[in-house]
């Protein structure tokens, strides 16, 4: 059971390093964020960005930052992480990379002690293998890997009050832990609020669920303490996007687009990832309920912890379908073992069959986790060189060679500058007075949400800009803000689009793709 919490350390560290730095464009949202906050929260100030909520991630990367200079101030610090941010990225990815396989090793020994039964073990630690959209988060600094880790967690909770008679024994405290894990989880990402229908039902007890939903609630004021004083931007911005079918809260057709919606919730739930477990649950919990029908029973804990697990993947399927992406059915993902093992584990209590049919049957279930391990080689081995692609692309545009330029980054564009700029803005503006003397003086930015053109003095003007150098540099992925401002503030300008890449719209004028002047006076000036 060590292997595959060691393989996991490795493969995610050979990803981060073909993944490109973290200011790559696919990365740099969120992770300089939560490195800009962690810094605000050594200097024991309130995280600028509250709106994941993410203040467990923004608390264990200041942990992690504190835990490297323990005798250094928290302004020494903000100017040692700021010099060299990827480093510190790299410092706490690899932080939490450990903590996730130790806890993956945990679940493993946790399960195979209380189940007695190596492949269900070995199964549930191959949760974040079953989804390459898991595995490819797993070394960012964001939520996603910390609600796979709580996952875990919470799988290691559901099997031990599957033991007989623990439940009974102990609901009490089975509804505090499952509040804590609720509170915690829902500080990290609201949208991992529809796996934790999964207690009430396994908790069988309206005081029990009473208690549960009060913890959940104390727990997510705990876990959320350091942007108490935040409170109002957080439920403000999750106000409207419950109340937009947009991204983040875009204006749009309504709370939910009819015409989209149902085809998003098919696409979701068409990953086997998905579907097979629910399907399967459902399957099975039919031929439970028409036993215990047959022999005058209830619903057996079992029953209900499947009923539980299947509901929160159904919902989570449904909620994620408002506003898709991948990345927000990570914990669905990971509760797709836990749901084979139960599965497993209801299905053995019939006893259907001969002692030779069950024995042949744990044969076959052994097997199934071998081939699942064997198949997760290849996805891999796909993600690795899909990453190694991204960042191939990436670099056949040296924004060096523009260094004559103004150059104008646009969300989100692979730029250390920008990266730099953002995460600074993202966090409060806390920062910036350090990033004038690190970043070069040329390096601009658009932010798409204000349409302000700002550099580390402030907002400025285009027209100020273009008088100031011979050329122009734009670069980002998403080309739709800079063309519409640069209709409003310079319409007569003309940028050519021929140094795009297939992932990045790259504009320039009176320069070419070698960073060669096009003309000695451009004709702006």
């Amino acid at each position: 059971m060590t292997i595959i919490p060691v393989v996991f350390a490795v493969v995610a560290h050979i990803l981060r390093a073909h993944g490109g730095p973290f200011w790559m464009w696919t990365i740099l949202d969120p992770s300089y964020y939560y490195l800009f906050d962690g810094l605000n929260l050594v200097n024991l100030t309130t995280p600028g960005q509250p709106f994941h909520p993410g203040t467990p991630v923004q608390v264990m990367v200041a942990l992690v930052l504190k835990a490297a200079y323990p005798l250094q101030s928290a302004r020494q610090i903000a100017e040692t992480v700021l010099a060299d941010p990827e480093a510190h990225l790299r410092l706490v990815s690899s932080a939490f990379i450990v903590l996730w396989a130790l806890v993956m090793l945990a679940a493993g020994l946790f399960a195979h002690r209380r189940l007695g039964d190596i492949w269900s073990a070995l199964l549930l630690q191959l949760g974040p293998f079953l989804s390459m959209v898991i595995l490819m988060n797993a070394y960012h600094v964001k939520p996603e890997p910390v609600l796979m880790g709580l996952m875990l967690v919470l799988s290691m909770v559901v099997i031990a009050a599957l033991e007989p008679q623990s439940l009974d024994r102990h609901r009490t405290r089975y509804a505090v832990l499952f509040g804590l894990l609720a509170g915690f989880g829902i500080a990290t990402k609201l949208t991992v609020a529809p796996i934790f229908v999964l207690p009430l039902l396994l908790l069988g007890n309206l005081r029990a669920m009473v208690l549960y939903g009060v913890v959940s609630v104390l727990g997510f004021l705990l876990f959320t303490a350091p942007i108490w004083g935040a409170y109002d931007r957080l439920w403000g911005f999750a106000g409207k996007v419950m109340a937009s079918s947009g991204a983040y809260a875009a204006a749009d057709s309504g709370v939910i687009d009819l015409a989209a919606y149902p085809r998003a919730a098919l696409k979701i739930a068409s990953r086997p990832v998905v579907h097979v477990p629910i399907l399967a649950a459902l399957v099975v919990l039919a031929l439970d309920r028409r036993r215990a029908r047959a022999a005058g029973a209830g619903w057996s804990l079992e029953a209900r912890a499947l009923a539980g697990i299947a509901l929160a993947m159904a919902v989570q399927v449904l909620a994620v379908a408002k506003q898709p992406t991948a990345n927000y059915m990570v914990p669905a993902y990971m509760l797709a073992p836990l749901a084979l093992v139960v599965m497993r584990r209801l299905v053995a209590s019939w006893e259907w069959g001969s002692a030779p049919v069950r024995t042949w049957s744990a044969r076959g279930f052994a097997l199934f986790v071998c081939l699942l391990a064997v198949m997760q080689v290849f996805s891999v081995l796909r993600l690795d060189r899909d990453l190694t692609d991204r960042v191939r692309v990436a670099g056949t545009v040296d924004d060096d060679r523009f260094r004559a330029c103004a150059r104008i980054y646009v969300f989100p564009p692979s730029s250390h500058s920008f990266a730099m700029y953002r995460g600074d803005w993202e966090s409060g503006l806390r920062h910036t007075a350090l990033l004038r003397g690190l970043l070069p003086g040329n390096d601009y930015w658009l932010e798409q949400g204000t349409m302000d053109l700002r550099n580390a003095a402030g907002s400025q003007k285009l027209s100020d800009v273009l008088a100031a150098y011979p050329c122009l540099f734009i670069r980002g992925a998403h080309r739709g803000p800079i063309t519409r401002y640069l209709q409003a503030h310079a319409p007569d300008l003309k940028v050519r689009g021929k140094c795009s890449t297939r992932d990045e719209a790259v504009l320039t004028a009176n320069v070419d793709c070698r960073g060669r002047l096009l003309a000695d006076r451009p004709s702006w000036q």
